[in-house]
């Protein structure tokens, strides 16, 4: 009984890691796939992220830094460096709040508008590559099970930010 316990843990240890592997090794594939093209236009997938939050915002006021900071897939420590760096490409501008002079907001430009519609179109093309292998039903069985997971890991108020 003791044989057959410990073969039922060290299958479900192998479990565990091989899905974990698997993963982190998915993960790196499509991240690269995105970096490819964010290259394109001298920003990483982290400049693309927090251009997709500062362009997906619904006010015409722009967003604070600490909006872009939840709506982020990753949360960047180094979120004000991204942003420097958008800045310094003139992809977007940073302004002091009116009304709380603690907050930075932050404005897409024209031009960051456009480098964001390249590369989101180009992205959208990529995500149809990327999970060509799956049907739409197995595509939907990987985001429910993939939210799952999510779930028993973050909080409640890191889930509002990222839940799908």
């Amino acid at each position: 009984m003791v044989a057959t316990k410990k073969s039922a843990d060290s299958a479900i240890e192998r479990l565990n890691r091989d899905a974990y592997i698997l993963l982190s090794v998915l993960t790196s594939q499509l991240s690269a796939d995105i970096e490819r093209l964010c290259k394109e236009v001298e920003l990483t997938e982290a400049h693309f992220r927090v251009l997709w939050a500062v362009c997906q915002s619904s006010s015409v006021d722009g967003i604070a830094m600490g909006e872009i900071a939840d709506g982020l897939i990753n949360r960047a420590a180094d979120l004000t460096r991204l942003v420097d760096k958008l800045v310094k490409l003139n992809y977007v501008e940073r302004v002091q709040s009116p009304d709380d002079r603690r907050k930075m907001i932050v404005h897409v430009t024209n031009n960051g508008r456009k480098v964001f519609n390249k590369i989101a179109a180009s992205v959208k093309d990529l995500h149809i590559e990327q999970w060509d292998g799956l049907t739409q039903s197995e595509l939907r069985e990987l985001k429910r099970l993939l939210n799952k997971a999510l779930e028993s890991r973050v909080t409640w108020e890191d889930r509002k930010a990222w839940q799908v």
